[in-house]
């Protein structure tokens, strides 16, 4: 279950930890133009790919729950 406040919060979070990692690999002075954008790039697409379950909890009771595992 998600808790719609908890989960705007944490990609508010997110968001901006992103943001700030994006700006320090662009003020990186060692690094070139098309590597910098690289970099930026893969930067974004592997933080945009990653799953971010912060916000979402179990119910109280599971009775009504049905669990899926892998075998």
């Amino acid at each position: 279950m998600a808790d719609g406040d908890k989960v705007a919060q944490w990609l508010d979070i997110r968001q901006k930890q992103l943001n700030q990692k994006l700006q320090e690999i662009r003020e990186d002075e060692e690094l070139g133009g098309d590597e910098k954008e690289q970099l930026v790039d893969e930067t974004r697409r592997s933080a945009l790919a990653e799953e971010d379950y912060r916000g979402f909890f179990l119910p109280k009771e599971l009775k009504d729950s049905v669990l899926f595992t892998r075998a």
